[in-house]
């Protein structure tokens, strides 16, 4: 059927959905002042009745130009999954998992992110206030310092609360 407007929330059709994306692009420096990137992404998303799956991974192949000296190549990945199921008094409570290589490939750990939240739609789909907790782990990583590096700029636990309105 026809892709709907919204993947979640009380207003998403009911009728079972499948939606399977790829993405490309490239990026190309105009003027070799930094970098050049190759993009590439999957998507599933399957909805139904009550219930809201969706995973995506991707890769961004990043090469420096000249300018910078010609540093080498990098390559990093991630991927994300979530799931959530629809109440009819607009709530929505959902889990999702993300895992990604910050620190390239080039080098051994990941950073792992568990996380559970809350989302509550007012009005419709016109407002929702959602609500997100979230653990940073890190796995892999050569000794300690290696770790501490990778997770810089991010917290361990995190919260976050967001109010989106549409109109």
């Amino acid at each position: 059927g026809p892709p709907a407007l919204e993947e979640a929330g009380p207003n998403a059709p009911r009728a079972p959905r499948l939606l399977l994306g790829a993405s490309v692009s490239y990026n190309l420096e105009a003027n070799s002042e930094s970098s050049n990137d190759l993009r590439a992404g999957v998507e599933l998303v399957v909805s139904g009745r009550s219930w809201y799956f969706a995973a995506e991974a991707y890769l961004l192949h990043l090469r420096f130009t000249e300018r910078l000296r010609g540093t080498p190549s990098h390559a990093f990945w991630g991927a994300y999954t979530v799931l959530a199921h629809r109440f009819s008094l607009g709530l929505e409570p959902f889990a999702r998992f993300e895992t990604f290589d910050r620190n390239s490939t080039r080098e051994p750990g990941v950073l792992l992110l568990p996380a559970v939240g809350l989302n509550w739609y007012a009005f419709g789909q016109n407002l929702k206030l959602s609500a997100l907790y979230q653990y940073t782990a890190r796995v892999g990583h050569v000794d300690a310092y290696a770790s501490a590096d990778d997770i810089a700029g991010m917290g361990e636990h995190s919260t976050y609360v967001q109010l989106q309105f549409a109109f």
